[in-house]
């Protein structure tokens, strides 16, 4: 079997000191591919919009990772501890509901 990739949201503070897994079941993808294109969705989706967090971000992580998912991103790459786009994406959603 290839590898399989897992979309999963976590919740993030302001300042990035805290990211915590949603509690969403991730969603399983056959290519990173496919599971990049869908992330623009789970940040829509309710969980993500109901979230207690400041900000929500989406990650396609290895499947494999297993408990790693829960603990959020390890040793994280510029992109990852600013969160870039799916930070701002989640933020401009937020502004927009209050």
């Amino acid at each position: 079997m290839g590898m399989v990739f897992a979309l999963v949201l976590f919740g993030r503070s302001d300042d990035g000191s805290a990211c915590q897994r949603l509690s969403a079941q991730p969603e399983h993808y056959v290519s990173r591919t496919l599971c990049e294109a869908d992330q623009d969705i789970a940040l829509q989706s309710e969980i993500a919009l109901r979230s207690d967090y400041p900000a929500v971000i989406s990650r396609c992580l290895q499947a494999r990772a297993g408990s790693a998912m829960a603990r959020g991103p390890q040793n994280p790459t510029p992109l990852e501890r600013n969160g870039a786009n799916a930070i701002r994406f989640a933020m401009s959603q937020r502004a927009k509901r209050r």
